[in-house]
């Protein structure tokens, strides 16, 4: 993975527009707790920026710093991180392991999983001389589920209640 680090002005940078569509923000107590540590211990981990200089891990660390008024700051640039789906996958995948997500954001991470798995089969479909490569089809919600903790089936059960149960069910 080509990682390199670089400073750049705080106005400069922009989030990636997934993540909010994914996982929206913070609470406004969250949130003014969050910018409170960073402004107390400073920025524990740099912000993450694909290849086009977009944050992929960080979003709300970019908010806080704007919060605080920052200038600059150090990012990490992930110049291997060009195929959309790759930077998608990566967004995701940092927001599963660093956040506590809501049943809902867990959903809206395994639907977008699944979406990127889709394009990665239909790439390498296409590529066969004689079609699809046999084991392929199908596979992209099994790989999405076990991505986010929970089984193909599991998963399935839960796209039925988010696609036609009502709120209450939803939440729970």
């Amino acid at each position: 993975m080509a990682v390199r680090t670089e400073r750049r002005t705080v106005a400069s940078i922009q989030p990636h527009p997934a993540s909010e569509r994914i996982f929206g923000h913070l609470t406004a107590d969250e949130f003014a707790e969050f910018t409170e540590d960073i402004a107390t211990r400073g920025l524990r981990h740099p912000l993450e920026l694909d290849a086009k200089g977009r944050v992929i891990c960080g979003g709300e660390r970019l908010r806080a710093i704007r919060a605080l008024g920052w200038k600059h700051v150090t990012v990490l640039i992930h110049d291997d991180l060009v195929l959309e789906e790759d930077v998608l996958e990566e967004l995701v995948l940092d927001n599963l392991q660093r956040r506590h997500l809501t049943p809902r954001q867990r959903y809206h991470a395994a639907i977008e999983l699944e979406k990127i798995e889709s394009v990665r089969a239909s790439k390498r479909m296409g590529m066969g001389p004689s079609g699809p490569t046999p084991g392929e089809e199908g596979k992209a919600r099994d790989i999405a589920a076990k991505k986010v903790g929970i089984s193909g089936t599991g998963f399935q059960r839960l796209k039925t209640i988010y696609e036609h149960g009502d709120a209450d069910l939803q939440d729970k």
